[in-house]
């Protein structure tokens, strides 16, 4: 999402400001997921707000996953279970949003799946072998079938594996291509055909996952990623944003059996959706106006609720922002990774350990990755830190000067993750290439890997 000019960041609303404090008294005190926090009149009174204050920042804590809202006789707010699924939830919203496109999406989901099979091919135990041959068992030509038995793969991978963080991304990745596949002209027939042709890929690649033939399954997966790029290459954006494509995100409609394979999304994420497509569709940048309020409302044909909620969503991650008065309407913002990264590290971190191996080898690649997308820059501004700190500063640096969204948000996404036991990174990369300053992607993955040296 392209910038004309420097907008100024949007004061930080009360609500986001008590769910915050909440947030960090939960840290603080180190609750766990079912411990009771009060209700809105008691919390209203302790933190001195009015009770549509504390609403707003319920939904923030809900929406972010740390805090649960029940009803009945038991009603109140709660501490959440942190679940994967925030997670994965969280980096499909933000992707999407903030721009990614199936070409941009796709080429992460070639290293990532890549990286994703390598270890399966190195762990996999007989009990995911039987579901593979399960699966190999099971023929049927109906499309709803064939998307079943690609989510049934797609699961054993991930359960093979044991690596949240990586099926966390590659799950994201996943179903927000499928959401840009929702946003396209194409009908949901062209991307069904192209659905049958990747089943019977991956029929032939659990062939070779189970005979252990590492060369033919690295040589299927690119096969199904170039049947994807191909689906791509058609899939031209819709330029009319209206209800038809609201309700095909969301699931309904004649084109909704694209939402087989992954779970459709609520209305207020789809206007969201459709608000951010609306950006790139008119190439609108950093500061123009979206339009207002009633104006958007009627063009999708949705309540002001649900457009207050996705809003909420839009604001959330920077994409938008609401001014005030009669003219203020609503206006691009500044893509954020800050409330991304907080609902990302907050379901890894109650995955359990990450293996410094894993994380490593997820890490070299994103970061070889980021720098062969980004500009030249002068790698001396790192410092000598603490290998998760140089990390941290390496993801920003590749990040501020990345030109693909998926990559720049993975970045910052593993480096955030980094566990704190990395090393004192042993020296920078020396500069390679024609200029100074350039630095080669084996350089960043080498460095990448003394910083998490064990």
């Amino acid at each position: 999402m392209a910038s004309k000019a420097t907008t100024a960041s949007p004061p930080v609303k009360l609500g986001d400001q008590i769910a915050r404090r909440l947030e960090d008294a939960i840290a603080e005190k180190s609750m766990a997921s079912g411990t009771f926090l009060g209700n809105e009149i008691s919390l209203s009174q302790s933190y001195g707000v009015s009770r549509s204050t504390i609403r707003e920042a319920i939904a923030i804590g809900e929406w972010e996953g740390f805090l649960e809202n029940r009803r009945g006789r038991e009603g109140g707010l709660y501490v959440a279970a942190a679940k994967s699924d925030d997670a994965i939830l969280a980096l499909r919203n933000y992707l999407f949003l903030a721009g990614a496109e199936l070409g941009s999406l796709l080429d992460a989901r070639a290293v990532i799946d890549g990286l994703m099979l390598d270890l399966v091919m190195e762990r996999i135990q007989p009990e995911h072998i039987a579901q593979f041959q399960a699966i190999l068992a099971e023929k049927d030509d109906d499309i709803r079938h064939q998307l079943n038995q690609l989510l049934g793969f797609v699961s054993t991978m991930t359960a093979a594996v044991d690596f949240p963080l990586l099926g966390i991304i590659s799950a994201a990745l996943r179903h927000c291509f499928v959401d840009r596949a929702g946003v396209s002209k194409l009908k949901s027939g062209t991307y069904l055909r192209a659905s049958a042709q990747v089943t019977a890929l991956r029929r032939r690649l659990i062939e070779a996952i189970i005979s252990n033939d590492v060369q033919a399954a690295r040589r299927l997966h690119v096969q199904a990623i170039d049947h994807w790029r191909s689906f791509a290459d058609d899939a031209e954006a819709e330029r009319i944003v209206d209800k038809n494509m609201l309700d095909r995100l969301c699931g309904q409609g004649p084109d909704a059996v694209i939402y087989e394979f992954v779970e459709p999304v609520k209305k207020s994420e789809a206007a969201a959706r459709l608000i951010a497509q609306k950006i790139l569709n008119e190439k609108l940048q950093a500061g123009d106006k979206i339009g207002v309020e009633p104006e958007i409302i009627a063009d999708l044909k949705i309540s002001r609720r649900v457009f207050r909620e996705a809003l909420r969503i839009l604001e959330r991650f920077g994409i938008a922002q609401s001014g005030r008065g009669k003219s203020g309407g609503i206006s691009v913002g500044q893509p954020q990774h800050a409330a991304l990264l907080r609902v990302t590290d907050r379901s890894i971190a109650a995955s359990g350990d990450i293996r410094m191996d894993d994380y490593r080898q997820l890490a070299q690649i994103i970061f070889a990755e980021g720098a062969r997308r980004s500009d030249k820059m002068n790698i001396a501004a790192i410092g000598v830190q603490s290998g998760d700190a140089a990390l941290k500063k390496l993801a920003s640096m590749l990040a501020l000067n990345c030109n693909d969204v998926v990559i720049k948000t993975l970045l910052l996404v593993v480096a955030s993750a980094c566990p704190s036991r990395a090393t004192i990174a042993p020296g920078l990369p020396q500069e390679s290439g024609a200029e100074s300053g350039i630095i080669l992607p084996r350089k960043i993955s080498e460095f990448v890997g003394r910083c998490l040296a064990d």
